[in-house]
C-alpha cells in the first residue's frame, strides 16, 4: 500500500504531546529530552490468536505500506519536528519479512540520531539472526514477545503460532547477539479452567527466559472472538455483557 501522510502531522502539536507522558513506556528509554512519534507501517496481523480482537475489526492478513513511504514520513519527522524516537504501533510490525528487512536496511544506511521500540509485541516465530541484526543496526533499543502462557497445550488452545522452543530461540538470538537491547515477554492470566499447574507453568517460564521486563495482564475478554465466545458458553461473567 502506497500511502503518503506527511502533510497531516501539521494538525499534531508533536512539541506539545511530547511535554506530557509518552506513547508508552518504552519510549521514554531513549532519554525525556528526545522527542517521539507514533508510526504505523502495517495493519492487520498474522495472528490467529483466540484471546485477541485484532483480526475481528481488521479482517485476515497485512496490509504493509510501502517501505519508502515510511522512510519519507521518519525523514520528515526527523528533520521539521526533531524527531528522534519512534513509537511502532502495528499490530505485526514483522508481518511482513522482505518488506521489513528492506525498512531496516534502509533505515540503518540513513545513519541518523533515531531509536525506536515497539508498543505492539512482536510474533517470536519471526525473529531470526538477520532481521534481529537489521532491527538493532536500525535504532531498535526495545522488542517484546507475546507469549502470554508457558503452557504447550494452552497455546496451541489459543491458536498461538508459537512454541516454547521459539520462544526460547528468539529471546537468546536477541540477549546472546544484541544484549544491549531491552527484551520483554507478555503474559496472560485467567483463561478458562486454568489450573494452578498452568499457572506455575508460566510463572517458570517466565524465570528461564530471564528477560528485562514482564508485563502481565488478567484476560479481558473482547467481543467477537472465540474466548468471548467461550467464557459466554462456560456462563463466565467477564461475557455476560
Amino acid at each position: 500500500v502506497s500511502l503518503d501522510i506527511r502533510e497531516e502531522y501539521k494538525k499534531i502539536d508533536i512539541d506539545g504531546y511530547n511535554s506530557f507522558g509518552s506513547a508508552g513506556m518504552w519510549s521514554r528509554i531513549a532519554g525525556r529530552s528526545r522527542t517521539f512519534a507514533n508510526i504505523m507501517s502495517n495493519r492487520g496481523c498474522r495472528g490467529k490468536c483466540s484471546f485477541c480482537s485484532v483480526s475481528y475489526f481488521m479482517k485476515p492478513g497485512v496490509r504493509s505500506r510501502a517501505a519508502q513511504d515510511i522512510l519519507d514520513e521518519i525523514l520528515h519527522l526527523y528533520h521539521k519536528y526533531n524527531v528522534r524516537h519512534i513509537e511502532w504501533l502495528d499490530d505485526d510490525l514483522l508481518g511482513n519479512k522482505e518488506r521489513s528487512l528492506e525498512l531496516f536496511n534502509k533505515l540503518s544506511a540513513l545513519n541518523l540520531d533515531l531509536t525506536w521500540s515497539t508498543n505492539h509485541f512482536v510474533l517470536a516465530h519471526s525473529i531470526s539472526g538477520e532481521l534481529a541484526k537489521a532491527m538493532v543496526e536500525s535504532g531498535c533499543v526495545m522488542i517484546g514477545f507475546g507469549v502470554e502462557t508457558g503452557n504447550e497445550q494452552r497455546m496451541k488452545s489459543l491458536g498461538k503460532r508459537i512454541s516454547k522452543q521459539i520462544v526460547r530461540d528468539a529471546v537468546t538470538i536477541l540477549k546472546k547477539n544484541h544484549p544491549q537491547v531491552m527484551v520483554a515477554t507478555a503474559w496472560i492470566f485467567g483463561f478458562p479452567n486454568e489450573t494452578f499447574g498452568e499457572l506455575f507453568d508460566t510463572f517458570n517460564f517466565a524465570k528461564e527466559l530471564k528477560v528485562d521486563w514482564c508485563a502481565n495482564s488478567v484476560l479481558q475478554p473482547f467481543p467477537g472472538t472465540g474466548m468471548y465466545k467461550e467464557l459466554r458458553k462456560l456462563g463466565d461473567e467477564r461475557a455476560s455483557g
